[in-house]
């Protein structure tokens, strides 16, 4: 049988990244899955990742800045911008990857892979699906 590849998605916090590891450590050590991970560039993901010794890619994301001023506009179109590149980003990850389950912990880092799963109608784990509400 084939391995099953788990794509674990999220990050930002250690609330988001840590528990992730967790699940992949526990599942780890009941079978031999395939794992890969999404994160954010600027999350603390970005400096843990590494060690963990599977296929990953940290994505520019963050939150819209709703204060009202042209800083604010400017910012908020590098956001924007951000999310088309990482939309198709994620999508060439997706294709590399082939994975068959889908686990997102929250964060913004998880919302354009979990779009690509609700795409792609891949099995999708949600932690935490109370506080990082439906995507």
């Amino acid at each position: 049988m084939p391995k099953m590849n788990i794509l674990l998605c999220g990050g930002g916090t250690g609330g988001h990244y840590y528990p992730l590891m967790a699940i992949k450590q526990d599942l780890h050590s009941k079978s031999d899955f395939c794992f890969s991970f999404i994160g954010a560039k600027k999350g603390i993901e970005s400096s843990k990742i590494h060690s963990e010794s599977i296929a990953f890619k940290l994505i520019s994301i963050s939150g819209l800045n709703r204060k009202v001023s042209i800083k604010s506009l400017f910012q908020n179109i590098k956001v924007g911008i951000n999310i088309i590149i990482g939309f198709f980003s994620v999508l060439i990850f997706f294709i590399q990857q082939k994975p068959n389950l889908v686990i997102s912990t929250g964060g913004y880092s998880s919302f354009l892979p979990c779009k690509w799963q609700e795409c792609l109608k891949f099995l999708t784990c949600y932690m935490n699906k109370i506080l990082i509400r439906e995507l």
